[in-house]
């Protein structure tokens, strides 16, 4: 974006606070009301590779989705939104609650996201969390998720810089960034191609992305599981540690490799069932 924004709409800037290929992140005060927000500003940029086949227009109808599906959505661990508006030179941007911050907060940046891992202090470096609170994540992402799969939508992109925390101590789970959602009876310009993060992307989903189900989204969430639980990202398909985890439920490895099988058929059949076998183990 060039230059400085020192407002968006009505909503006066304070500070820059996330950058994706396709937009750059504010945090800005709603004058009116004297709260903080989030605002999502369209910037795609030109030096970045972006998914193959996807032209300026495809981007932009990918933004307009987010903001369609945030709008008919109405859970409480999925993110809202407060306002979809234009910029004077007619680039989209939407408008979100802030929250203090995404899960990286409690679990820590893997070592791949950023170039300055060694300075980071301990707390910011990759680390485990006790069961109990892991356990309370999955149970709130299988819930946001099962509202999105009851109206056809599958995520495609879990992971935790999409779970937003309503408090940095316990928060509750917000799932965000409905960009890369899959909708159904809209054309797919990804068809053949894959979509996600690589550390979290199902296997189908890496072959062909237009056409994967919810179970992709069940994947993630198991890898995302792992990941809290053992502190870091699984190598390959290797079992779930469940000795090397203090205070683990029994039975909640065998759950967290379900989730992560290579064959979509041997996942549970869907969040809901997830979530019903995640409470019997507690």
């Amino acid at each position: 974006m060039n230059g400085r924004m020192d407002r968006i709409g009505k909503y006066q800037v304070m500070a820059p606070l996330h950058v994706t290929d396709y937009s750059d992140i504010f945090v800005c005060r709603d004058l009116d009301l004297d709260v903080r927000v989030c605002v999502k500003v369209f910037n795609p940029k030109k030096d970045t590779k972006d998914i193959k086949g996807s032209r300026p227009e495809d981007l932009r109808e990918r933004f307009l989705r987010e903001a369609k599906v945030m709008a008919r959505m109405d859970h409480p661990h999925l993110m809202p939104i407060r306002e979809y508006a234009m910029l004077d030179d007619g680039r989209p941007y939407i408008v979100m609650p802030f929250f203090p911050a995404t899960l990286k907060f409690e679990i820590g940046y893997d070592a791949d996201e950023t170039k300055r891992q060694r300075r980071r202090p301990p707390n910011r470096r990759p680390h485990a969390i006790i069961p109990n609170r892991a356990i309370q994540v999955l149970d709130q992402v299988l819930d946001a998720l099962a509202a999105l799969h009851e109206f056809g939508l599958v995520h495609r992109d879990v992971k935790p810089g999409n779970l937003f925390l309503t408090a940095k101590k316990n928060g509750n789970i917000k799932l965000g960034d409905f960009g890369m959602t899959k909708v159904p009876g809209l054309a797919d310009v990804e068809t053949g191609y894959a979509l996600g993060t690589r550390d979290y992307i199902a296997p189908e989903q890496e072959r062909d992305a237009a056409s994967v189900e919810p179970s992709a989204d069940l994947f993630a969430t198991g890898v995302l599981a792992f990941r809290m639980l053992a502190g870091r990202l699984p190598k390959g398909a290797e079992p779930f540690p469940q000795s090397a985890v203090k205070e683990c439920p029994k039975g909640l490895g065998a759950l967290v490799d379900r989730l992560r099988s290579k064959d979509p058929k041997t996942r549970p059949a869907n969040a809901s069932s997830a979530r019903k076998q995640l409470e019997a183990l507690y």
